[in-house]
């Protein structure tokens, strides 16, 4: 039997909410009724992969070229749009015109010219490391 009709089920019996609560058991809760405080690196770490995901999937979506750039400028538009969003990342419009011309240092030259740079600190300068080297490294 498929666990989509446990799913359904929990959706009709549980309400929706997406601000943390206690339950009646006193449990710290969200969403569903999904416990937070049992399983929390796993569910953390689950709910990440799902967000990658969906980074992935909007770029794919939203950027035709993206599944032909190299891994690295994959690795920091992927980053940058778990980070702010898809929504934020297509307002750069120099650098993703950038990367489609496959200059990766104009690139990272546009990536250093923008608030994201600023505001963002040791992310930003990573990434663009990243894309003036060609090397990911996870620091």
């Amino acid at each position: 039997m498929s666990k989509g009709l446990n799913i359904e089920y929990a959706k009709k019996r549980e309400n929706f909410r997406k601000t943390p609560y206690h339950c009646p058991a006193g449990h710290l809760t969200l969403w569903y009724g999904c416990n937070l405080e049992s399983n929390i690196l796993e569910k953390a770490e689950t709910m990440l992969e799902f967000c990658m995901d969906m980074a992935d999937r909007d770029l794919k979506t939203s950027l035709p070229d993206y599944e032909y750039f190299p891994d690295f400028v994959q690795f920091v538009l992927r980053d940058m749009c778990f980070n702010m969003g898809i929504g934020r990342l297509l307002l750069f419009k120099k650098m993703l015109r950038r990367a489609i011309d496959r200059d990766w240092q104009a690139m990272a030259d546009e990536l250093v010219d923008s608030k994201y740079y600023q505001q963002t600190g040791i992310r930003a300068k990573n990434n663009e490391n990243i894309l003036r080297t060609g090397k990911i490294e996870v620091i």
